[in-house]
């Protein structure tokens, strides 16, 4: 097909006795002569060899000469050079450069029937055209003094869309004229046709926002430059003669558009590139336009990194000058901006999600997901699903999940049993499972998952089983206020006034952000250790100092570092062995209660919200810390039993071992502070100064739940699945320990407690 066109081309250029450049020099002689005659009638000869090498000698290249002008919109890439988007001036239009070999030969061959039949043999100007336009414009032949036509070639196009400033274009000045014939020659006479071309279809103005082939084939079709067919390409090129008039995006306009897309196609007859046959062909052929879409990969990561770089040049992190206009960056800059992004996982996880949910959507009533992965060394986002698909207005896509406040559900526990163990409680501390008079947010009592009582349980089986009860004694004793300040230390943005919750805190009963909770868990997966970026936000005092990590370069359009992310900054914003004991009980507990294990050692934990509104999933390996939430971006509940192990679980698995391809499985690595002993019928872990305060509860009658939450039955466990039975941990049987707790040797967060309730 290539060979086809290839030879197709040349034919063309012979036709009528047409030459290739070698053979054309006496083209741009004539064209020059005609120049000068221009010239010598408005100004004359005198000066005319000065006019021409005023403007010819500071011709620039056609891409720096966008560039200077800071008209350029910022290009956003991922980490490998995949281009993501480009943001532009409303006022202006989406364009995506590509190579002319991206680009369709019907419609190369379309633009040059209808804007230049003789590009391939012309010095840079249309000759017949240009001695039509100096016998009408500056002789008594014509219809008076610049009133005549202009007979623009593509050269001549390109020079004025890009050496022109917009408020020139207009103008019917002689000045303007000879300024753009004299840079037609210039570059005609420097540079290639293909390269001519090549630059002129990536920025003609298609309408519909859209400046290039590749950005028009993508907003009218939905498919690259390379895969438009002929009657796609005829309509394409019909359209920049008056974007406003035969630009199809408007319904009203397809008529007039088909129309002009018909003499198209008879141009390219007449000029020899196709057959009347293929013609006709083409005319029958009925289009299929593309409808709110737009060419873009991972938009709600997109759209972040544009908020991102606003802030960061509010925050003097851009090497820019001071007067910038911060808020008009992204559309006027020119900026390249290389992101952290890894857009084949990208595209991974957001087909995990389809997949997933489309599975189970009717059963479970959740029609949205959305997902998060950092890699934990560096704090850098690599891959941020907001929503199950951008452009689906049915499910609200284009609400980025990530970055609003949701139900956490039981996945905030975390936070609650860290603020224990600074204050001294171990993985072994005894806490009573047994009903308690408090109700929910919503106003409900407060009830385990299967509305069972264990009787006194280890924090171990308190976390790795997710005992609301509890969690919640847990936190009456360590105290609401201190586990939100251990929440924002870790990473957590939201939750801005602790007086607001009560002990339901502990079970989602505060909003979070996704991103932030997974930068939290990122810090568990660093035992401690925050990596990241100097935080842009404005975030008050106890609230954490570095962000995940977004964007590793930016550029300006000339090739200038205006940032460049060198490495991270880090933070050991909890002692390392705290951090640990909590991955101990998610890694070699939690998971496997959950069902939730993977090919190589992993953390997890799991949280529901109330009335199953919010799915969420958490967890990591010290490679990659993910989160994923299932539900609706609307608010509106789930079905009965849509736990998260069963709705986001298996989409964490997914994503999970999507994330760890080429990566080696290793253990979590040990720190120092940490210590194994036999405890609680099992080896237990221990931060330094602290010992096994295990003491083995009295075997007493379970009560009785009381109450009915909502309107499921006393006592009646929800089953997530048919043939669904939890992983029990192990259940303790040691002999008592009657040694009194020592006090840890680290500095504790906050004042020890007596002991657990």
């Amino acid at each position: 097909m290539a060979r086809g066109f290839a030879s197709r081309r040349r034919r063309i250029r012979r036709l009528n006795g047409g030459r290739q450049r070698t053979g054309a020099r006496w083209l741009w002689l004539v064209g020059a002569a005609a120049l000068l005659l221009l010239a010598v009638l408005a100004i004359g000869g005198g000066i005319s060899f000065a006019v021409y090498y005023h403007y010819a000698s500071d011709l620039e290249r056609p891409e720096v000469a966008l560039a200077r002008s800071g008209s350029a919109g910022t290009r956003i890439f991922d980490r490998n050079g995949h281009l993501l988007y480009e943001f532009v001036d409303p006022l202006s239009g989406l364009s995506n450069p590509v190579p002319l070999s991206e680009i369709s030969p019907w419609l190369i061959y379309a633009t040059i029937s209808t804007e230049d039949a003789s590009f391939y043999d012309n010095p840079g100007v249309n000759i017949k055209g240009l001695l039509r336009a100096a016998l009408e414009n500056l002789t008594p032949f014509g219809p008076g003094f610049l009133e005549g036509s202009g007979g623009s070639s593509i050269t001549q196009q390109l020079v004025k869309n890009v050496y022109i400033p917009p408020e020139e274009r207009t103008e019917r000045s002689l000045g303007r004229k000879i300024k753009e014939v004299i840079l037609a020659l210039e570059l005609k006479r420097r540079y290639s046709d293909d390269q001519i071309l090549e630059w002129y279809l990536n920025q003609v103005y298609y309408g519909n926002f859209a400046s290039g082939a590749e950005a028009a084939a993508w907003r009218y079709f939905g498919k690259p430059a390379r895969d438009l067919n002929l009657a796609e390409a005829a309509m394409l090129a019909g359209i920049p003669q008056a974007p406003g008039d035969y630009s199809p995006a408007i319904p009203e306009n397809r008529p007039q558009a088909t129309v002009r897309q018909h003499y198209v196609l008879d141009l390219m007859v007449k000029h020899g590139y196709i057959t009347q046959r293929q013609a006709e062909e083409a005319k029958q052929e009925e289009l299929s336009f593309e409808e709110g879409t737009f060419p873009i990969h991972a938009p709600h990561f997109v759209f972040y990194v544009k908020d991102l770089i606003t802030k960061m040049c509010e925050k003097g992190m851009l090497d820019l000058p001071e007067d910038t206009d911060c808020s008009q960056l992204v559309y006027r800059a020119g900026l390249r901006v290389t992101t952290s992004l890894d857009l084949p996982l990208q595209q991974k996880a957001e087909a995990i999600i389809e997949e997933n949910i489309s599975a189970v959507e009717a059963r479970y009533g959740g029609h949205n997901g959305a997902a998060v992965v950092i890699e934990p060394a560096t704090g850098e986002i690599l891959a941020m699903v907001g929503s199950r698909n951008y452009f689906r207005e049915d499910i609200e896509g284009q609400v980025n999940i990530t970055t609003s406040e949701r139900s956490p559900g039981s996945s905030v526990k975390v936070y609650t049993y860290l603020t224990a163990f600074l204050q001294g409680w171990t993985a072994a501390t005894v806490v009573r499972d047994e009903p308690i008079d408090i109700k929910s947010e919503s106003g409900q009592p407060i009830q385990n998952w299967n509305f069972k009582f264990k009787g006194p349980v280890t924090i171990r089986t308190a976390l790795a089983e997710s005992i609301n009860i509890a969690a919640i004694r847990t936190i009456l004793a360590v105290g609401v206020e201190r586990v939100v300040d251990t929440a924002h230390k870790m990473g957590i943005t939201s939750l801005s006034d602790p007086s607001q919750y009560g002990p339901a805190l502990t079970l989602g009963g505060g909003e979070v952000k996704l991103l932030d909770h997974a930068y939290a868990y990122s810090v568990f997966a660093n035992n401690g250790l925050m990596v990241g970026m100097p935080t842009v936000e404005d975030l008050p005092s106890g609230y954490r100092q570095l962000d995940p990590v977004a964007i590793l370069r930016v550029e300006n359009a000339l090739g200038t570092v205006l940032y460049q992310y060198t490495g991270a900054d880090s933070l050991q914003v909890v002692p390392a062995p705290y951090a640990y004991v909590i991955t101990d009980i998610l890694s070699k507990s939690a998971i496997h209660w959950s069902g939730l294990t993977i090919s190589r050692p992993a953390a997890a934990k799991t949280g529901t919200s109330e009335r199953f509104r919010d799915a969420v999933v958490m967890g990591y390996t010290s490679d990659r810390a993910v989160g994923v939430w299932m539900g609706n971006a609307d608010g509106t509940y789930m079905a009965e039993g849509t736990f998260s192990f069963a709705g986001s679980g298996p989409i964490w698995k997914a994503i999970m071992e999507a994330a760890h391809e080429g990566i080696e499985p290793h253990d979590f690595p040990v720190p120092e502070g940490v210590y194994f002993a036999p405890c609680a019928g099992r080896t237990e872990v221990f931060v330094d100064g602290t010992r096994c305060d295990y003491v083995a509860p009295k075997p007493s009658p379970t009560p009785a739940p009381t109450g009915t939450p909502g309107a499921r039955p006393t006592g009646t466990p929800i089953v997530p699945w048919p043939g669904f039975t939890p992983t029990p941990v192990a259940t303790p049987v040691a002999t008592p320990v009657a040694t009194p707790v020592a006090t840890p040797a680290a500095t504790p967060v906050g004042t020890p407690l007596a002991g657990p309730p």
